[in-house]
C-alpha cells in the first residue's frame, strides 16, 4: 500500500474496528497508524461543544445544535424541525458570557436574566441579542462544565507489547489484593484510553499495539477481542458496572468508538497469529517498492506528525457514526457483483481449509461500501475494492506445505488474472504474472511471491519477513 493512503485504513476500520498492519520491519507500519490517529483526532484539546447534534441542557428545556461554524451556533428547542424555535447565537457572545461567569464566580442557580443584565452593559453586542438569555446561559455553562471534564485527553495510545505479556492484565489492569476495593491500572494508559472513549462516544479513540505478536496474542488479547465482537462486558473486579474501584467499573464493555490497530513484524522472535485472530481483523500488508525507496533516499527525512495533527478532525464524528452502522446501504448491483467474486474464491480456499464464513462475507461487503464511499468517483472500481478485500480478508489465513497449498495457489492465481490471460489447461507460467494481465494486481503479486516461496522452501504463508 502507498504511504499516506488513508482511504484503505479508514475503510478497513469502519468495516471492522480491529486492524493489523503487517510487513517488512521499518516499512512505516507504526508511523502510518500514528499518522491516521493524529490526523483525525483533536490533540490535547477539548472537542467543540457545539457540534451538530450536541445537546445543550438548561433548567427548563434541552436545546439541540442544528448547525454551527466558526462564527455562530444555531440552537433548536426541539429536534422536530417543523415545531422547533430556532435561535442563532454568536460564538463571541457566548464567550462573553463564559468570561463573565468565570471571572465573577457566578453559580448556575443565578437566573439567566440577572446574568444578562450584568453582561450586556460592557458587551459589544446589542441588548436585543442578549434577550436570548436562557439560550446563552445554557450554552455558557455547558462550555464551562466541559472545560472541567478531565475525561478529555489524548485520543490515542501507542503501547509496545512485551514478550512477557501472558494475560489481559497488561491492557486492563487487576484488582489490588493489598487494598480493599482498590484497582491497579496498567501504567501504559490502555485502560484510561478505553474509559475516556466510553464517556466521549462520538469521538474516535485508537489503541495502537506495537509489535503485537511479540507475545502470544491469544494469551493477552482473547478476552478483549471476544468482548469487541460480542458486546459483552469483561469482568474487572467484584463490583458491577456501577461499582467503582479507583475510578474503574466492575464490568467493562468495549466502546464502539474504540479502534485497535496492531503492528506485526515477522522474524524468529515473534509468534504467528491464529486463524481465529486473523478472522476477526482486517490485515493490510506494507511493502517498500524500489520507486518508493528511491524517492525516500532523495530526501531521507522523517515526516512531521505534529504538522498533520487535527487536520482531519472535522471527519472524526462522521467516521465514528459510520463505523457504528449495523446495516450498510450497499446497492443491490454492487452486492451482487461482490457475491459473484466471493463465490469464485470460496471453493479454492476450501481446498486449503481456509474458506470464509458469514462474518467475513459480511465484513467484505462493509469494506466495499466504505471504500466506495471514500473513493473519488473517477478512481472507484469494484475490482480495486475487491483486490484490497481479497488481500485483507481472504489471503492472510493461508499457510502450509507444497502438497497442501500448491494446487490452491494455482487456482487463486488463475482467479486473479483477467479472463483472457488465464491458460485453460497449461500450468500458470511466470511470464503471465504481470500487472497488465492482472484483474487484482496486488493479490496477484502476493500470491506469486507465496508460490515462489513454496517452490524454493516447500512451505509458505501470507506473513513475510
Amino acid at each position: 500500500m502507498t504511504i499516506g493512503d488513508f482511504s484503505k485504513i479508514a475503510s478497513a476500520l469502519q468495516a471492522k474496528p480491529f486492524l493489523i498492519l503487517t510487513g517488512l520491519s521499518g516499512s512505516g507500519k507504526t508511523l502510518q497508524a500514528l499518522k491516521f490517529a493524529k490526523w483525525i483526532t483533536p490533540q490535547n484539546q477539548l472537542p467543540d461543544t457545539f457540534y451538530p447534534g450536541a445537546k445543550i441542557p438548561s433548567s427548563q428545556v434541552t436545546y439541540f445544535v442544528n448547525k454551527s461554524d466558526s462564527v455562530g451556533v444555531e440552537l433548536w428547542n426541539s429536534p422536530d424541525s417543523e415545531n422547533a424555535v430556532k435561535v442563532v447565537l454568536a460564538r463571541e457572545m457566548i464567550s462573553e458570557w463564559v468570561e463573565y461567569i468565570e471571572t465573577h464566580g457566578i453559580p448556575k442557580t443565578t437566573s439567566a436574566r440577572k446574568i444578562r443584565n450584568a453582561v450586556k452593559g460592557p458587551s459589544k453586542f446589542s441588548d436585543q441579542l442578549h434577550s436570548f438569555e436562557t439560550h446563552l446561559k445554557a450554552a455558557a455553562f455547558t462550555v464551562i462544565e466541559q472545560s472541567k471534564n478531565t475525561n478529555f485527553g489524548k485520543n490515542y495510545e501507542l503501547i509496545s507489547v512485551g514478550a512477557d505479556w501472558t494475560s489481559n492484565e497488561n491492557l486492563l489492569g487487576y484488582p489490588d489484593a493489598l487494598k480493599g476495593m482498590g484497582y491497579r491500572k496498567p501504567d501504559n494508559g490502555a485502560l484510561d484510553l478505553i474509559l475516556r472513549a466510553k464517556v466521549n462516544p462520538d469521538l474516535p479513540y485508537f489503541l495502537i499495539l506495537d509489535e503485537m505478536n511479540l507475545s502470544h496474542v491469544e494469551r493477552y488479547f482473547s478476552d478483549f477481542l471476544s468482548a469487541m465482537e460480542s458486546g459483552e462486558a469483561i469482568s474487572l473486579h467484584d463490583g458491577d458496572e456501577e461499582i467503582i474501584w479507583d475510578k474503574v467499573p466492575g464490568k467493562l464493555t468495549i466502546p464502539k468508538n474504540l479502534f485497535v490497530i496492531g503492528t506485526v513484524n515477522v522474524d524468529e522472535t515473534t509468534y504467528m497469529f491464529s486463524p481465529k485472530v486473523l478472522d476477526r481483523a482486517n490485515v493490510i500488508e506494507f511493502r517498500v517498492s524500489e520507486d518508493e525507496m528511491g524517492k525516500f533516499l532523495k530526501n531521507p527525512v522523517k515526516p512531521d506528525l505534529d504538522a498533520i495533527s487535527g487536520q482531519g478532525v472535522e471527519y472524526a464524528r462522521g467516521f465514528v457514526a459510520a463505523a457504528k452502522l449495523r446495516d450498510i446501504p450497499l446497492d443491490d448491483t454492487t452486492r451482487e457483483d461482490v457475491s459473484k467474486v466471493l463465490m469464485k474464491f470460496f471453493p479454492a480456499l476450501k481446498e486449503a481449509r481456509a474458506e470464509f464464513g458469514y462474518r467475513t462475507a459480511h465484513e467484505i461487503c462493509r469494506f466495499v461500501y466504505f471504500y466506495k464511499d471514500l473513493s473519488d468517483a473517477k478512481e472507484w472500481s469494484l475490482d480495486k475494492a475487491m483486490d484490497a478485500a481479497i488481500m485483507q480478508k481472504l489471503l492472510p489465513k493461508l499457510h502450509g506445505s507444497k502438497k497442501k497449498l500448491g494446487p490452491v495457489l494455482a487456482a487463486l492465481i488463475r482467479l486473479c488474472l483477467k479472463e483472457e490471460a488465464r491458460p485453460e489447461n497449461d500450468p500458470i507460467k511466470d511470464e503471465l504474472l504481470v500487472e497488465s494481465n492482472a484483474l487484482y494486481p496486488n493479490s496477484l503479486k502476493k500470491l506469486s511471491r507465496m508460490r515462489k516461496c513454496l517452490v524454493e522452501h516447500g512451505f509458505t504463508s501470507f506473513a513475510e519477513a
